[in-house]
C-alpha cells in the first residue's frame, strides 16, 4: 500500500472516530443521573454544563469535525427530530413505571440524542449554506457570545409576562422567541456593541478604528 493510500485510510479512520465522539460523548456527558440533586441548575449538575463546554471546544476546535458535521447534517438533524419526538411521547407515560436508575437513564439518553442530534444538525446547516462572507457573517460571529449572555435575562423577564396570557402554547412560545430575540439584540446593539468598556466586560475585542 502506497503512503498517499494509506495517509487517505488513516484520515477517513479518525475521521469516522471523530463523528462517532461527537455525537455520542456529549450524550453520556450529560446523562450524569447519579450525580443529580433538588439544588442543581436547570435539572443539570454543574459539571455537566462545565462539560460539556469544555468538550464542545475541543471538537468544533477541529476543522474535520466541522467539515463532517456539514456533510451530515441531514440525518443528524432528521436523528434529533425523531429522539426528540420520541420523548415527548415517552416522558409523560414514564409515571406509572418503576422508579429504576435504568428507565430514568434510558428516557435520559432518548432526550439527549435529540438535543445534541438537532444541535449538531442546524450546526451543520449553518456551516454548509450560512458560512458566506460579508458583513452579516462578520456581525453574527461578534454578537454571538453576548447574545449567549443576554438572552437567558431576556427570556426570563420576557417569559414572566407572557406565560399569564391567556394565549395557546404555540404562541406564547412564539412571542417569546421573538421578543427575547429582540430585546437581546436591541440591548447589544445600543448598550454593549458601541461602548468599548462594556464590549470588554461582555468578552469582546475592543473596536476598531476606522482609519482615514
Amino acid at each position: 500500500m502506497d503512503g498517499g493510500a494509506s495517509e487517505t485510510m488513516t484520515r477517513r479512520y479518525d475521521i469516522d472516530w471523530l463523528r462517532i465522539a461527537a455525537v455520542l460523548l456529549p450524550v453520556l456527558i450529560l446523562i450524569l443521573p447519579w450525580f443529580q440533586s433538588d439544588d442543581d441548575l436547570s435539572g443539570q449538575p454543574p459539571i455537566g454544563f462545565f462539560l460539556l463546554f469544555v468538550l464542545g471546544f475541543l471538537l468544533l476546535g477541529d476543522e474535520r469535525i466541522g467539515r463532517t458535521i456539514a456533510r451530515h447534517w441531514v440525518w443528524m438533524l432528521c436523528l434529533g427530530v425523531a429522539a426528540s419526538i420520541a420523548y415527548i411521547v415517552i416522558e409523560p407515560r414514564t409515571g406509572g413505571w418503576p422508579d429504576t436508575a435504568a428507565i430514568f437513564a434510558g428516557v435520559k439518553i432518548v432526550y439527549e440524542v435529540g438535543v445534541w442530534c438537532i444541535i449538531l444538525g442546524l450546526l451543520g446547516l449553518s456551516h454548509r449554506y450560512l458560512m458566506l462572507p460579508g458583513p452579516a457573517l462578520t456581525y453574527a460571529t461578534e454578537a454571538a457570545y453576548p447574545f449567549y449572555i443576554l438572552h437567558q435575562t431576556a427570556i426570563v423577564a420576557i417569559a414572566y409576562f407572557v406565560v399569564q396570557w391567556d394565549w395557546p402554547s404555540g404562541f406564547k412560545f412564539a412571542a417569546i422567541t421573538s421578543a427575547s430575540f429582540a430585546l437581546s439584540l436591541l440591548v447589544y446593539e445600543v448598550a454593549v456593541r458601541r461602548w468599548g468598556p462594556v464590549r470588554f466586560l461582555f468578552g469582546m475585542k475592543p473596536k476598531r478604528r476606522r482609519t482615514s
